[in-house]
């Protein structure tokens, strides 16, 4: 899946704080408290271990739709950052190696000229 794809369906999924509570020995839920009206979001449940259903509905109320979105939207941030610093570090080779043969000096110093005789 995409990160556009995950953050469509994480936009679509309940909004508000995820918190876990035990209703069972091995039944967990997992609910969003959205101004103050509980909504609920799923039951876990294990047969044998209660640890595993636990730790199952701890996981999906830590991924709540809010977590999701800050997270992807930092992926993508970083994402764009790595290819500002690629063109940005291309166009500083260029540039250094314009300055190193002498051409970057002549261009601008012909354009210095131009403007001094004007």
């Amino acid at each position: 899946m995409t990160p556009d794809e995950l953050l469509a369906i994480a936009r679509a999924a309940t909004p508000g704080e995820w918190k876990t509570s035990g209703l069972w020995p091995n039944v967990f839920d997992v609910a969003a408290d959205e101004n103050d009206r509980y909504k609920h979001i799923a039951n876990t449940y294990s047969r044998r271990h209660t640890g595993a259903s636990a730790n199952n509905a701890i996981h999906i109320a830590t991924f709540s739709p809010a977590r999701v979105i800050a997270l992807l939207e930092f992926v993508q941030a970083w994402d764009a950052w790595e290819k500002f610093e690629i063109e940005v570090g291309a166009f500083a080779s260029v540039f250094d190696a314009l300055e190193e043969s002498g051409l970057l000096r002549a261009d601008l110093l012909a354009k210095r000229r131009a403007l001094d005789e004007a």
